[in-house]
This record gives C-alpha cells, sequence and structure tokens, in this order.
C-alpha cells in the first residue's frame, strides 16, 4: 500500500488550488494599475442612485483592499510553510517556476524538501480557501 503524505490533496481540490496561486502574479499587477480614480464621466453611464455611481474612490478602495488580502494571504502562506525559502517557493507556486531553475537561481534546499514544502503549501492554502468559501 501507498504511502499517503499528510499534505495530499484531492487531485480537482489540488488543481483548483493551484489556479488560484497562480493568479498571484495578476493581482500584483491588477493592484499596482488601481491607482487613480480620476476619470472623466461616460453619458452613458447612469447618475444619482445607481449602486456604485458616484462612488469612485470607495469602489476603487473596496477592490484594492480585496485584493491585498488575497496577496497577503498567499505571502503569509508561504512564509508560514518556510521561512528561509520562502522567496523562491513563492515563486515556484505562483509563477510555475521548476526546481532546476530556482535551485540555479540560489535556492539551497534539495528537491524531497522543497516538494514537501510546496505540498504543505498547497494543503494550507486549501483550508484557508475552505474558511473563506471558495
Amino acid at each position: 500500500m501507498r504511502h499517503v503524505d499528510k499534505w495530499e490533496l484531492n487531485p480537482f481540490r489540488l488543481a483548483t488550488v493551484r489556479a488560484y496561486a497562480k493568479e498571484y502574479p495578476y493581482w500584483i499587477k491588477k493592484r499596482a494599475y488601481m491607482s487613480s480614480t480620476t476619470r472623466s464621466q461616460r453619458l452613458d453611464e447612469p447618475q444619482g442612485n445607481a449602486k456604485g455611481a458616484g462612488r469612485p474612490t470607495e469602489n476603487l478602495a473596496i477592490k484594492r483592499a480585496q485584493l491585498s488580502k488575497k496577496i497577503d494571504m498567499i505571502e503569509k502562506i508561504v512564509r508560514e510553510v518556510d521561512p528561509f525559502i520562502y522567496k523562491y517557493l513563492l515563486k515556484g507556486v505562483t509563477e510555475g517556476t521548476t526546481y532546476e531553475k530556482l535551485q540555479s537561481s540560489g535556492m539551497t534546499c534539495s528537491r524531497n524538501t522543497y516538494y514537501s514544502r510546496r505540498r504543505e503549501f498547497y494543503y494550507k492554502l486549501s483550508q484557508k480557501m475552505r474558511l473563506l468559501g471558495v
């Protein structure tokens, strides 16, 4: 019988968690571009009572806060899993960088250690996502 790792996830859940983590670079870029609420008024926009109309600064702040919460969650879990290789682990789980490329860029842990930490990250992210209803 095969040994079951304590960090093992259902393959379908693992695919969901990996896809979620790979959105991290997009969130970083999107948050960086969400800095200005200055824009001209569109004539086809409803005025007055429409939900969110007339409050662009507030809407932008809410969207930035939501993105920041997601970004912070990913970064916190990576640091919690291994504070020594967190920058490499973050690059691996969010950009799909291979172990070989990470090792050539300065990562000093073994292949088994890296993949164990990666599985732990996905497991902890899955638990956090369940708490958030994702």
